[in-house]
């Protein structure tokens, strides 16, 4: 199973539209639907990595039904944590598969994306530098981290 903040910040005509408020709701949303999804499923396995690094494609390719995952760019070591805690407090195993894809293809892909979809570049920079200051380690709490080295 994925779950994505993404899929509930589209609206009915399908635009994609990112705002605070919406983004919050949709968090709020990915907790529910975690909650009821992990029981069912052996572990949950956080998507880590800049927007436009292949999360998505990979998650299509890789995804195993047994688990749970958070397609999400999961940049930020507090929402890593609070998602490490979450899975703990329900007895399931939690992972991290880490896109590592250069900034100047996620900048090139992003700037092939339809135009609601774009992050503004400063955004997509300023993810990429808070995620390497402080980067997925085990330490957190992780029972695997596995790094995908981008292939071009």
């Amino acid at each position: 199973m994925i779950v994505s903040p993404d899929r509930f910040l589209y609206l009915p005509d399908g635009t994609y539209l990112w705002t605070e408020d919406r983004c919050m709701r949709a968090w709020f949303l990915v907790q529910a639907e975690l909650t009821a999804a992990l029981p069912r499923h052996e572990r949950l396995v956080l998507m880590v990595g800049t927007p436009a690094a292949g999360k998505s494609t990979w998650l299509e390719r890789n995804a195993d039904p047994r688990f749970v995952y958070l397609d999400a760019t999961m940049f930020r070591r507090a929402g890593r944590r609070s998602l490490v805690r979450f899975a703990g407090q329900l007895g399931k195993p939690i992972d991290a598969v880490v896109l590592d894809t250069p900034l100047d293809v996620c900048l090139e892909r992003n700037a092939a994306r339809a135009p609601d979809r774009q992050i503004p570049e400063a955004k997509l920079r300023w993810m990429r530098e808070t995620y390497d200051r402080d980067p997925v380690s085990e330490e957190e709490g992780f029972d695997r981290v596995t790094v995908v080295k981008y292939i071009p």
